[in-house]
């Protein structure tokens, strides 16, 4: 059966084969592209929420291991402010300058 088949085929059966194969890869793009966009925006709506960040840049230890400033208790400061301001409604007319944190800046 495989003879048959092999002695059956020609070269406009393989660029035929070849065409198809590169469509239905377009295909499939298309249909992952659309499948991401809709993903995202499921995301986007579900987790659709404030999340307090910070990024100090000491943190009380240098790379040597030696003690050095630190940043922490100013990120703990501001963040107790967004925690009392999401107990509040987080309402965004109400949000607070975390940059007048005392030691935030």
């Amino acid at each position: 059966m495989r003879k048959e088949f092999d002695a059956a085929w020609t070269d406009a059966d393989t660029e035929r084969a070849e065409s198809l194969y590169k469509e239905m890869r377009a295909e499939i793009r298309k249909i992952d592209k659309a499948h991401n966009a809709a993903l995202w925006q499921e995301v986007r709506e579900t987790f659709d929420y404030l999340v307090f960040t910070a990024a100090p840049s000491a943190v009380g230890i240098t790379s040597t291991g030696a003690e050095g400033p630190n940043q922490l208790p100013a990120v703990l400061k501001a963040y107790r402010v967004y925690e009392d301001w999401m107990s509040a409604g987080a309402k965004p007319e109400r949000m607070p300058s975390f940059d007048t944190v005392e030691g935030a800046g």
